[in-house]
């Protein structure tokens, strides 16, 4: 084994066991964070079921990471790579995972914006129904990726990883287009029609502001 060689297996050692320590801290005030919403009631609002949907699918992704850290830090990790395959779809699942609990978060903020006085949209029956939907869409794009380019997953070297790589052409276009492009579009026109309707309100109160303003002063001012 030459230097330069030497010099990349430490270099992979130092990066991998950082982010096994990152991951596991990342777990522990994640469960933390979960374990205190659960057993105090009064911080039991959907606020705070957003935060912990929040930060359990940021474990779910933290332990695929971590799961890869320790394949890749064995003496034959490149020899050793048990289920593969199904580390790299489960890394394929994390994705849309986050980007579609970013999509709910926007629904809800909608629902308490523009549509505040449909108080049966601000119940913790449809956000634990949108939570549900985020996962069971999650799972259905990670097998169908799995399916349609031949269970298509490598072991790539550069990081020790098993990841699904561009070179499985389906997959990574039908990842991109159902775990990025769809949310990410959806949540831009949440947003915006947040803002335009957030914009618009102010509109109208300043008026109100300013003739009820006025007509205290006149009430109040002799003439």
């Amino acid at each position: 084994m030459n230097n330069q060689t030497r010099y990349s297996e430490r270099l992979h050692s130092i990066t991998l066991t950082l982010s096994t320590i990152i991951c596991s801290t990342g777990l522990f005030f994640g469960g933390l964070l979960i374990f205190v919403v659960i057993i105090n009631k009064r911080f039991h609002t959907i606020a705070n079921l957003l935060t912990c949907n929040s930060s359990l699918c940021t474990m779910f992704y933290l332990i695929g990471i971590l799961i890869q850290n320790v394949y890749g830090l064995l003496d034959d990790w490149l020899y050793y790579q048990p289920a593969c395959v199904f580390r790299a779809y489960f890394q394929m699942m994390c994705c849309p995972l986050v980007t579609f609990l970013y999509l709910i978060q926007a629904i809800s903020r909608l629902f308490f914006t523009v549509f505040y006085a449909r108080k049966n949209l601000h119940t913790f029956r449809i956000h634990h129904f949108m939570i549900i939907l985020n996962w069971c869409i999650s799972i259905v794009v990670s097998c169908i990726g799995y399916l349609l380019d031949n269970h298509a997953a490598i072991l790539v070297l550069n990081c020790r990883y098993c990841l699904v790589t561009p070179e499985a052409f389906k997959s990574s276009i039908f990842g991109i287009i159902v775990a990025f492009l769809i949310p990410y579009s959806l949540i831009i026109v949440i947003y915006t029609i947040i803002f335009i309707y957030v914009r618009q309100s102010k509109r109208r109160i300043n008026p109100q502001s300013m003739s009820y303003t006025n007509n205290k002063t006149n009430i109040v001012s002799p003439n």
